[in-house]
């Protein structure tokens, strides 16, 4: 019992820097280390049915839930991450989605172009998801995301300037998802970057969220096999 009291004063005397590294390692620390490893194996085909989405749902709620208790603990506020919904952030995020797919897919056209590989095959998926498990994943997965490797990361890095935050905050997103290769080149560290800027400079978490929910729709509902 002792003990257990005392975890939140040594939560509390936590210096930032170690506030960073824990949350992250947290979030992120077992799917950057799965990626990794599947990078390191060159496994190049990947299964998506129900069963992965809902391990990966269950992880980021339990992942949350213990980063969120971190950062409650030590004084973190939900209006320190994010300005209130407002009744534009739908619309704003369609239009970030729109323009992130036309950058990557200008950019993975001038990839094609330079290497003379069809990149997009470089990785293949089954995707075999329910559309119940779809909704699932599009409640969870997209505020998970955006809230800790955006809004939290760039938040605790704001003293660090608009170039450090963005890019700590794109080279976690690029990191999880290592097993891509040249695909995460071409796709996250653009979204990365877009995301990045956006929140920096308006503190806007839910057009991000929107915008992430249209891609996880797009990619696991309409990409059956």
């Amino acid at each position: 019992m002792l003990n257990s009291c005392k975890n939140p004063r040594v939560l509390r005397k936590l210096s930032p820097t170690a506030e960073l590294i824990l949350v992250n390692a947290l979030c992120f620390g077992a799917p950057i280390a799965l990626s990794a490893w599947f990078a390191i194996q060159r496994t190049r085909h990947f299964v998506f049915d129900d069963r992965t989405m809902l391990a990966i749902v269950g992880f980021e709620v339990v992942a949350g839930a213990l980063a969120a208790g971190l950062l409650i603990s030590r004084g973190w506020k939900w209006s320190d991450l994010t300005r209130p919904f407002s009744q534009l952030d739908p619309l704003v995020g369609s239009f970030l989605f729109l323009a992130y797919v036309l950058i990557v897919t200008t950019m993975f056209a001038a990839g094609v172009a330079i290497s003379g590989r069809e990149l997009a095959t470089w990785v293949t998926y089954d995707v075999n998801v329910s559309w119940f498990v779809v909704a699932l994943v599009a409640l969870v997965n997209p505020l998970f995301e955006e809230l800790f490797e955006v809004a939290y990361n760039i938040t605790a890095l704001r003293k660090s300037g608009p170039a450090f935050a963005i890019t700590f905050s794109t080279a976690v997103r690029f990191c999880t998802h290592l097993n891509q290769g040249p695909m995460a080149a071409l796709t996250l560290i653009p979204l990365g970057l877009i995301f990045g800027a956006f929140y920096w400079y308006t503190r806007r978490l839910w057009p991000l969220v929107v915008s992430h929910v249209f891609d996880d729709v797009l990619s696991l509902g309409f990409s059956q096999q």
